[in-house]
């Protein structure tokens, strides 16, 4: 089982989580 798969997966959902995060605080943070 690759391991690139899952980790890119992960990572998607950190990004969602972020954005889902900054959009209900009002503060966008920037990477």
């Amino acid at each position: 089982m690759p391991i690139e798969g899952p980790l890119r997966e992960l990572a998607l959902s950190d990004v969602l989580q972020l954005l889902d995060l900054s959009r209900k605080t009002g503060v966008l943070t920037v990477y």
